[in-house]
């Protein structure tokens, strides 16, 4: 029944979707990062419906006056950089038999980076496009919530399944991202029910992410938290007020295996799993001065250079880090390609003027889109997450901030007059 149901309603879609390149982006956003046909049974659980609707946001976006391929490649520029170093560093590896199959995966992924980019005509199309990631995230957090109240003692509750982000830890990273943006439509929501239930997934969200058991979530939630403090500038004391003593509570009420298992974060030199980590770094950062562009996709599967560069004793593993994961597989063009990227992105967002202006000391979308890319960032350096697709999205919808068209009309202004709010039109 649940498969019958889920190809009604995406069979049904497409119309909508050719027509409405914003709701075709939309929709893929929400299969492919979400595998919500995961969820079903039988042919729905493994039709490409992800490349179905890949298809269909091509035609859409290519037949459709609401978007502008020329606009989407033009955002797309700043991530070529990072494209060119990856394709010179796979073709140097090409003998690697997992090297073409990873490649064109990471060239998919940029491939629909620009189609989602090219339907970003307006703010309410950004917001949209937000939305739907932080939906196909968010909505499997419903069913980790109730393990939460009722299997807390059960490690390791998992994100959407045969996805990049299925993992605990990869999944707590996830949910920190998500957070500021829930925050955010939380805030301007103008209808108490709609409200009242954003604020509801974002609880269940800061349950989950502790439900992971993960302590790079765990270090991400708390480091996103304060950063959200200290950029709430009116409202900082009253925050502080308000979330410390929670906080207190529920680190009370968490069981005594979970302190255990947090407590290991300061306990890394006897963590068999963390000096693992450090070994795996240790390997990337030689590999990588060895070979001006890395040793090519998942460089540790490789035995010969893993046993060439790796410390002595080592067991082959990933790099668990964005950043070593892309200094082993790429090189020091790759890791440098990444930071500009990273660096681009976050001036853009932080110079941008757009999209909600500080009223009230309520920080802009792009201030909520920086620290939804700060819990990447720091939880990122202890997870393999440098080719999630999440990711490139979001980095993608902060390079659209800084469209003349989205800029408001008076200097910076967009309150509306009669609720002191920003709209979410504006």
């Amino acid at each position: 029944m649940r498969d019958l149901f889920l190809l009604v309603v995406l069979a049904a879609a497409m119309p909508f979707a050719l027509a409405r390149p914003v709701l075709a982006a939309g929709i893929y956003i929400v299969i492919s990062v979400g595998s919500i046909h995961k969820l079903a049974y039988g042919f729905a659980a493994d039709f490409p419906w992800a490349a179905t609707y890949s298809g269909v946001l091509l035609v859409s976006v290519i037949f459709n006056e609401r978007a502008s391929l020329l606009e989407g490649l033009r955002r797309y520029a700043k991530f070529l950089p990072l494209l060119v170093v990856v394709a010179i560093s796979s073709l140097l590896h090409i003998e690697q038999p997992w090297t073409v199959d990873r490649f064109l995966y990471f060239l998919k992924i940029q491939v629909a980076l620009v189609l989602i980019l090219a339907v970003i005509r307006s703010r309410q199309d950004l917001l949209w496009i937000l939305a739907a990631l932080v939906a196909s995230i968010s909505f499997h957090a419903a069913k980790g919530a109730r393990l939460v109240l009722t299997e807390f003692t059960s490690k390791g509750i998992s994100g959407p399944p045969d996805s990049m982000i299925g993992d605990n830890n990869h999944y707590a990273t996830a949910l920190v991202m998500c957070l500021p943006l829930l925050a955010f439509f939380a805030l301007q929501a103008r209808q108490q029910w709609a409200k009242v239930g954003i604020w509801g997934v974002f609880v269940a969200c800061l349950m989950v992410v502790l439900g992971t058991w993960s302590r790079g979530g765990l270090v991400a939630l708390t480091a996103v938290g304060l950063l959200a403090t200290l950029m709430h500038k009116t409202h900082r004391w009253r925050v502080l007020a308000i979330a410390l003593p929670a906080a207190a509570l529920i680190w009370g009420a968490l069981p005594e295996q979970f302190h255990e298992r947090m407590d290991t974060i300061s306990d890394y030199r006897d963590d068999a799993s963390v000096q693992g980590r450090f070994q795996a770094w240790e390997t990337a950062a030689s590999l990588a001065s060895s070979e001006s562009f890395g040793g090519g996709f998942d460089h540790y599967l490789d035995p010969l250079r893993w046993a060439q560069h790796a410390p002595e004793g080592s067991t082959p593993k990933a790099a668990h880090s964005i950043y070593f994961q892309v200094l082993g597989d790429h090189g020091y063009p790759g890791l440098i390609a990444l930071a500009l990227l990273l660096v681009w992105a976050l001036k853009t967002a932080w110079s941008s003027p757009v999209t909600g202006a500080e009223i009230q000391g309520k920080p802009r979308l792009s201030h909520y889109m920086m620290l939804s890319l700060s819990g990447i960032l720091i939880g990122g350096a202890f997870l393999s997450l440098a080719y999630w697709e999440g990711f490139y999205m979001l980095l993608g919808c902060m390079f659209c901030l800084d469209a003349p068209e989205f800029a408001p009309a008076f200097a910076g202004q967009s309150e509306s007059s009669s609720t002191g709010r920003v709209s979410l039109k504006t």
